[in-house]
C-alpha cells in the first residue's frame, strides 16, 4: 500500500504543468523572436527594393547615354515642345518613343512611364500631385543645367551641329562626369517621398520641391554621368565642395 501511494505522489509531481511565470517567459521569447523575424524580413525587402531601384537607374542611365551617342552627344531635352511651345512630353518620352527603353502599358490600357523600369519600388504614389502621368515615375534628371527645355527646331539644329545650343547639354560640356547627377531618385515634395517627379532643381536650397528623394535607408540612389551608381544622403548631395548638379 505504501509503495502504491509513493508511486502516485511521484506521478503527480512529474505530471505537473507549466507555472504562470514559465508560460510568460515562453510567450515573451516567442514575441521577441517574431519581432526580430519581422524586422529581418522588412530589412531584406527594403534591400531588395533598393537593389531593384539601382538596376532601374542603371538601365535608364545606359539608355540616356545611348541616346546621346546617337544624337551628336546631346542629352534628351528636359521637356519636348512643339512649334506652339506646347509641352508634348518630357525626357522619358524621348527615350521610350525612340526605342531606347520599353513603353509600358498600364492596367487601364494607357501608355505609362510610372511603371516597370521607370518606377522606383518605394515610389508608391507616382502621380500623387494629380498631374499628367508622363511625369511621375520616381526618377529625375537635373533641370536647367544638364537637361533643359527645347522646342523641336532648336533641338534638331543642335543635334545636327548647326550651332543652335538652346536645349540640353552635350556630354562633352560636363566637366566632372564622375560626380555629376545624371538620373536618380526624385520626388515632387521633400515632405512626401512617395511621390515622383521627372526632374530635380539644380540649386539645393530649392529642394523643398522637385527634390532628391532619400527613399532607401535615408539615402538617394543616383547614377552619375560616367555611369557608376552611388547612394548618398541629401546632406552629402548638398556638400559645398561637390558639384553634383552643376548649379555653380
Amino acid at each position: 500500500m505504501n509503495i502504491s501511494i509513493q508511486l502516485n505522489k511521484r506521478h503527480q509531481v512529474t505530471s505537473k504543468g507549466f507555472t504562470l511565470v514559465e508560460l510568460l517567459v515562453v510567450i515573451t521569447i516567442i514575441a521577441v523572436l517574431a519581432l526580430l523575424s519581422t524586422v529581418g524580413v522588412s530589412r531584406v525587402r527594403s534591400a531588395a527594393r533598393g537593389a531593384t531601384c539601382s538596376s532601374n537607374l542603371r538601365q535608364i542611365s545606359a539608355a540616356i547615354l545611348s541616346y546621346a551617342s546617337d544624337n551628336n552627344g546631346l542629352l534628351p531635352p528636359l521637356e519636348i515642345r512643339d512649334e506652339n511651345n506646347k509641352q508634348s512630353g518630357v525626357w522619358t518620352s524621348s527615350l521610350s518613343n525612340d526605342g531606347y527603353l520599353p513603353q509600358v502599358i498600364n492596367k487601364q490600357g494607357k501608355l505609362s512611364r510610372g511603371d516597370g523600369v521607370w518606377a522606383c519600388p518605394d515610389c508608391t504614389d507616382p502621380r500623387g500631385t494629380g498631374q499628367p502621368e508622363i511625369a511621375f515615375n520616381g526618377y529625375g534628371v537635373v533641370e536647367n543645367t544638364l537637361f533643359q527645355k527645347s522646342n523641336l527646331v532648336s533641338f534638331v539644329n543642335a543635334r545636327e551641329g548647326r550651332g543652335d545650343t538652346y536645349g540640353s547639354l552635350r556630354l562633352s560640356q560636363i566637366p566632372y562626369p564622375e560626380r555629376t547627377w545624371l538620373v536618380g531618385d526624385a520626388a515632387s515634395l521633400a515632405s512626401n517621398l512617395k511621390t515622383g517627379w521627372y526632374a530635380i532643381r539644380a540649386i539645393p536650397s530649392n529642394w523643398g520641391a522637385n527634390t532628391p528623394a532619400a527613399r532607401h535607408s535615408k539615402k538617394v540612389n543616383v547614377c552619375m554621368v560616367d555611369g557608376h551608381m552611388e547612394s548618398l544622403t541629401v546632406n552629402q548631395l548638398k556638400a559645398p565642395d561637390k558639384n553634383y548638379t552643376m548649379y555653380k
